[in-house]
């Protein structure tokens, strides 16, 4: 829903849509707008209170992964860490809460139930009518990898589902779902010894050349001109000159095209937008196309040389670090396609100009890191020559030439499908003689991951990985790393850290899960941060952009999103990976930064030619360098944005750097850098090189506007270093008043330094107010701040007597006062008590909030004369309690039992008495009422068979319970009941004649006498036959067994251990008709032992069965593909399946798995995963041109769906396609 106004919706509130959820139907929805900030809320309440009445209010139910309450510790977490996990709902809402984690470390899922550790308590949330319940479990983080959890609630019957709010997945709060989308939050699990970043990545800026359009400074490595048409090159590429065998493509297709400085990419209109027809002429001899498409083939002469003789503007700018896009050899102009990984492109140099260049760039301070193109290598290259473009006596067959050649087996060869032809040796159709390729670029065969392809890579001495870093390079990035498995990467990793310790390993990993397991201490130090462009193009961009997949991507988002969205980056990764993150807005792989954030259709008039157009663009591109280059990691501008170079997504966005030199000039080059936006990030790059806080410091985001106001605040800190970035991202003057209460003390002084540079603002009230301007951000910085905070305080103690708590602590030096906070759990929660710091080291808490029998938990910090608030002290707990005036043993005063499995004591009943409090209506919050027995004359302190009585009437001011016993060995008892109001701390014993003098001694000094006589049956039956245990899922174990022989069997009881042998432990009874028990809740791969014996009517046990064991473990479930496509999708197309799971081609290529279609028009496949695996797909036509889409022909975010084992191992996931790329109504 949305607010509307004026009766249509050309002005309504928020931009998104707002959702409420009904949990049942006395449910009150209460929808509120506020017309001067335009805010929207709602709110859902019950008319009637929660109970465990088969029904829960959602709106109850809470999770947030970055609150403390919820979850400790907060964020990523080394391997073998104590996790605790809490989930709040209403008071007696819930009659039971189930954590479900799955840790692909350890291939594990586990269900576990939770325990209410508080009850009737504040709920954290404002306008929630009632009191929570706090519920907790704790699990141990084990290996290194991800931990998914989420939540179950049930009431009675009812089951209701708890899970991160959107397919985002950015952490945070969650919401309750009827059915289970399997949207689970993260936790990242990383080796100990992965706790540092990589300290040169952390410092610095890095600087992204694409080398063949930076700078042109030798022309005679230039391709070999054609001396009729200097514009193309005779120089062998792909099918030229020799043609393709498989007759697949025409030599003039591949030719090298040889452009001038300037002249705009081989296909960079591919994707304009309202354009005519010839506004995006064929200008070079391709396939047919209605426009033009990139060849890869159009090269401009940018050279290693160009960037040697331009250090000294890189170092101008601030730059610290190079990434090169390949410089090895290769096929085309992005090197992607590598034809020789250990030397340098001849169009880019030589080793002699690596050396220079690398010799260069340290004298300057600077450090390069080279792109590992390891998936992959070229289909024209020596060692797979599809075109036999290369000496064979020089280089011997390749892969594609000769079925038997040395290098076969560094490929993955397959059988052709349909539309793919018998392209290599052997040459028929029958036999491998095709290949697996990346993305389904018949262009790039896929490396195996064979012996000797480990070694050429990085296993051995002279390995391609350790020569390069031999030769100067100080990292890797490497090209589509989720490509190749973990131990591939791992072993890539142990050689680079042999040769240096400090050299940088970054993934290309874009989306959340595409990067968490390569953040775990073992493969990749950090990662390229497409996320940070995800959310700042979010924040910026003025409409609809190119979210690459992105789930909620591609339109603008709020800044509370914007927040989300940075947290969760924060959340998921260690700092060793985070505070190193290559923090990019664009790369070659993406629109140019200045092209998403102008205004105006996708071309070239709007986007480019339009002044008004651009310079909003302008402004929107200074707000994101300045978010960019405050965030924690290595800001990283890809070549050209410094100066406002624009473009199109890939091939547009490889534009040559507008130098606006005589050079350029001679080729006809008129544009000139925009010389002010370079100012703007030399600014920037200065700013963050003098700050502690912008490169080490913490983050804390500090205000988030609404939809209408669009602004942002965040801070980072370091020491008495602070840092403050405000963004106006409306185009309205706005004014923020951002709270710092906590970070910055009132009175701290701060000056601007970028955006608004000079003058001076303080914190008042615990604000810093900041008029903006439209569009504009700005950068503050502390100035002789005193932001350290005192040493924290130490010997905290609680103490309660009755419903207060005195605390007390030692007092701190320079301490001016301090800060109680209380909570009821460890860890988190902390609520403030004292409205103004206490001078004194001692305080009461009598709140009126205090519940009897809840433990609180207080800490405190000591704040000095500034304002600066201390660590926590060490935490101290004490449980407040209702003083019990008075209890008894009720009735009866005697009991006769004989012993029996099917019968209990008569029932014996107990009173209690509290002033004021058990005269009202129903059980007393926090009273426990326990029943037990033991010998005659001994101390009952020392019984361990108490059992738990139940409330049963109001006695007039007496509260009544009532138990019964099930002893099992004949003889004479003592029994009497107990109560307490502080969680078993203390308990008072009630007796026949009730409490008098209040004594101990009096409380016990007349006990109720029970006698248990022996059954007349002896006779232990014979233990259950045959007992079998059976996997039955990740979590789950199945029992079955052979009934006793005896007649008087009444019931059987399951015992479990997890050692063979020995250990057992109760876990079941089941009644003795009953033949078999499935154990839940099990952790998967872990080996479980049991036995089973027998119970009969007179309680005799018999001797245990024979032992069994199972291991919990993950089953292969047949999993049914069924997919309706649009009316328009092409009769004689077929549709395929393509994903992350090898069963799906591991998105090798798009026309791999073809699904079948059936009389019904349905199209179906049938896939066997194995149970919990999360599938990532989507549907094509056979190709990426024809991959579907949704009803507005935009991107789609990957499918997903969790294999879960339904009836006889199987499950059905329907689906529909709403439509296809390039097939009508959707373009390109």
């Amino acid at each position: 829903y949305k607010i509307a106004l004026n009766q249509g919706w050309d002005v309504s509130y928020p931009v998104g849509n707002l959702t409420f959820s009904i949990a049942n139907a006395n449910n009150v929805v209460t929808i509120s707008y506020d017309s001067r900030t335009n805010a929207v809320n709602s709110s859902v309440s019950g008319v009637r209170p929660p109970a465990a009445d088969g029904d829960l209010f959602w709106d109850g139910l809470g999770h947030d992964s970055r609150d403390a309450l919820y979850r400790l510790p907060q964020g990523a977490v080394t391997a073998d860490t104590p996790l605790t996990l809490r989930f709040r709902t209403y008071h007696n809402d819930a009659t039971g809460v189930t954590l479900r984690t799955y840790h692909s470390g350890l291939g594990a899922e586990q269900v576990a139930p939770m325990t209410r550790v508080a009850q009737d308590v504040s709920c954290y949330a404002e306008k929630l009518p009632y009191g929570c319940d706090l519920w907790q479990a704790k699990i141990n983080a084990s290996a290194i990898g991800t931990i998914y959890y989420r939540f179950i609630v049930r009431d009675g019957a009812k089951t209701v589902y708890y899970e991160d709010d959107s397919d985002v997945r950015d952490g945070g709060m969650g919401k309750p779902f009827e059915n289970s989308p399997d949207w689970g939050w993260a936790i990242t699990v990383y080796a100990p010894s992965f706790n540092t970043p990589v300290g040169w990545m952390k410092h610095g800026v890095v600087y992204q050349v694409f080398p063949d359009r930076f700078a042109n400074a030798d022309p005679s490595n230039d391709p070999t001109p054609v001396s009729q048409n200097p514009r193309l090159s005779s120089d062998p590429r792909y099918a030229y000159p020799n043609g393709d065998p498989s007759g697949a493509a025409q030599p003039s297709w591949d030719q090298i095209v040889r452009m001038k400085w300037g002249a705009l990419p081989e296909g960079h209109c591919r994707n304009y937008q309202d354009i005519s027809a010839n506004a995006c002429p064929v200008r070079f001899n391709q396939p047919a196309s209605i426009r033009e498409q990139p060849r890869g083939r159009d090269y401009y002469g940018g050279d290693l040389e160009g960037v040697t003789r331009k250090l000294g503007y890189l170092q101008q700018l601030g730059v610290t670090i190079i990434y090169f896009n390949p410089v090895f050899a290769a096929g085309s102009n992005h090197r992607y396609d590598t034809r020789d990984y250990r030397i340098v492109d001849p169009y880019l140099g030589d080793l002699g100009d690596w050396k220079t260049l690398e010799s260069a760039a340290r004298k300057r301070g600077m450090r390069v890191i080279l792109d590992g193109v390891f998936n992959h290598m070229s289909a024209d290259s020596p060692l797979f020559d599809r075109y036999h473009n290369f000496n064979d006596s020089q280089y011997g067959k390749g892969a594609c030439e000769d079925a038997n050649s040395a290098y076969r087996m560094w490929f993955r060869f397959r059988t052709p499908a349909s539309n793919e032809p018998a392209a290599c040796a052997p040459y028929t159709r029958d036999d491998e003689s095709y290949y697996a390729s990346w993305a389904g670029f018949d262009s790039l065969p896929q490396l195996s991951e064979a012996h000797v392809v480990q070694a050429e890579i990085y296993d051995s001495e002279d390995s391609v990985a350790r020569y390069w870093l031999k030769q100067g390079a100080e990292g890797w990035r490497l090209d589509v790393m989720q490509d190749k498995s973990i131990p591939f990467w791992e072993g890539f990793r142990m050689q680079v850290k042999d040769v240096d310790q400090d050299a940088i390993i970054i993934g290309e990993l874009w989306k959340k899960f595409d990067v968490l397991p390569y953040i775990n201490g073992n493969t990749a130090d950090t990662t390229m941060n497409y996320r940070l462009r995800d959310a700042v193009l979010g924040l910026l961009a003025p409409g609809a952009f190119d979210g690459k997949g992105f789930p909620g991507s591609g339109q603008p988002i709020s800044p509370a999103a914007f927040e989300d969205r940075l947290e969760s980056v924060r959340e998921d990764y260690p700092d060793a990976a985070y505070y190193s993150l290559m923090n990019l807005l664009d790369s070659h792989d993406t629109e140019r930064l200045l092209w998403t954030l102008t205004p105006g259709a996708e071309n070239t008039q709007e986007r480019e030619q339009n002044a008004a157009n651009v310079a909003e663009g302008k402004a929107r591109q200074r707000l994101a360098a300045l978010i960019q280059m405050t965030m924690p990691g290595a800001p990283t501008v890809y070549y050209g944005d410094e100066v406002a170079l624009t473009g199109d997504d890939d091939p547009d966005d490889r534009r040559t750097y507008p130098w606006g030199d005589d050079a350029a000039r001679q080729q006809g080059d008129s544009r000139q850098p925009d010389t002010a936006m370079f100012r703007y990030y030399r600014q920037l790059t200065a700013a963050r090189a003098k700050s502690d806080a912008l490169v080490s410091g913490d983050i804390r985001f500090l205000h988030a506007g609404t939809d209408t106001e669009r602004t942002v605040a965040y801070g980072r800190k370091d020491g008495n270093d602070a840092a403050i970035v405000a963004v106006n991202s409306s185009e309205q003057p706005r004014t923020l008043r951002i709270p710092v209460t906590g970070y910055l003390p009132n009175n701290t002084k701060l000056v601007g330094v970028a955006g608004r540079s000079g003058g001076e603002y303080f914190v008042q009230d615990g604000h810093l107010t900041l008029a903006l301007p439209a569009l504009s951000g700005w950068l503050l910085e502390t100035r002789d701040a005193d932001l350290t905070p005192p040493a924290a305080t130490g010997r905290l103690t609680a103490t309660a007597d009755g419903l207060s708590v005195a605390v007390s602590w030692s007092a701190v030096r320079d301490a001016a006062g301090y800060d109680v906070y209380r909570s009821p759990v460890s860890g988190g929660g902390y609520v403030l008590l004292n409205a103004t710091p206490l001078a004194n080291t001692s305080y009461s808490d009598s709140s009126s909030e205090l519940r009897s029998g809840q433990r609180y938990h207080y800490v405190v910090r000591a704040v000095d004369s500034v304002g600066n608030e201390s660590a926590d002290s060490s935490e101290a707990s004490a449980v407040p309690f209702y003083r019990i005036g008075w209890a008894n043993l009720q009735w009866p005063p005697t009991l006769n039992y004989t012993v029996s499995a099917r019968n209990s004591t008569d029932t014996v009943y107990g009173r209690v008495f509290i002033d004021g409090v058990t005269s009202q209506a129903g059980a007393t919050p926090g009273l426990t009422a326990q029943l037990g027995y033991g010998p005659q004359e001994s101390d009952p302190r020392t019984w361990d068979n108490w059992v738990a009585m139940e409330f049963n009437v109001d006695a007039g001011n007496n509260d009544e319970y009532q138990g019964e016993l099930n002893p099992s060995l004949p003889g004479t008892y003592s029994y009497f009941t107990r109560y307490s109001t502080n969680a078993g701390e203390q308990w008072t014993y009630g007796d026949l004649d009730g409490l008098e003098s209040g004594s101990f001694a009096d409380q016990t000094d007349r006990p109720g006498t029970l006698t248990v006589q022996p059954n007349a049956d002896q006779i232990l039956p014979e233990a259950p036959g045959t007992l079998h245990a059976l996997n039955n899922g990740a979590t789950s174990i199945a029992l079955t067994w052979t009934s006793s022989v005896s007649t008087d069997v009444y019931r059987y009881d399951v015992y479990r251990s997890t050692t063979d042998g020995g250990g057992y432990a109760k876990i079941a009874s089941e009644l003795g008709e009953s033949t078999g028990y499935t154990d839940t809740g099990l952790q998967t791969s872990t080996r479980y032992y049991y036995i089973v014996r027998a119970v009969d009517e007179a309680a005799n046990e018999s001797t245990n069965s024979d032992q069994a064991s199972a291991v919990p473990s993950s089953r292969d479930v047949a999993v049914t593909f069924e997919v309706t496509v649009p009316a328009g999708t092409p009769a004689d197309q077929t549709v395929y399946i393509v994903g992350n799971q090898q069963q799906i081609c591991n998105w090798c290529n798009p026309h791999t798995i073809a699904l079948t279609r059936g009389a019904d028009g349905v199209w179906r496949a049938t896939i066997t995963f194995v149970e919990g695996t999360l599938i990532n797909y989507k549907h094509t036509l056979g190709t990426w041109d024809t991959v579907e889409k949704d009803a507005a022909c935009s991107e789609i975010t990957d499918r997903a769906v969790r294999v879960v084992a339904g009836p006889a191992s199987t499950q059905l996931v329907r689906s529909t396609v709403q439509n296809w790329r390039n097939v009508a109504p959707c373009g390109n």
